[in-house]
């Protein structure tokens, strides 16, 4: 518990964060996921994901996890569905 002893350098106890203030690291937080998620497919990332790979694995598992549903009787809404 000592490591948590001086957080005063993110969050001083003198100066309550104001709402704007909240947005704005929300909206850092939200651009930093999304720079995350788009190094995965970046060209310069080493370990980049192959999307055409990576969608087809998605579609079979989608279709693994419906035929599961279907086989436990529980009824998959057609209309919700993406067309692809």
């Amino acid at each position: 518990m000592g490591y948590l002893k001086n957080v005063s350098y993110i969050y001083p106890k003198e100066k309550d964060m104001t709402v704007e203030q909240a947005d704005m690291l929300n909206k850092l937080m939200d651009v930093e996921n999304e720079i995350s998620i788009l190094w995965e497919y970046h060209p310069d990332n080493p370990n980049q994901t192959n999307v055409e790979e990576r969608f087809e694995e998605l579609q079979k598992l989608a279709t693994t996890i419906e035929t599961y549903l279907e086989e436990q009787g529980i009824d998959i809404d057609e209309e919700n569905e993406l067309p692809f």
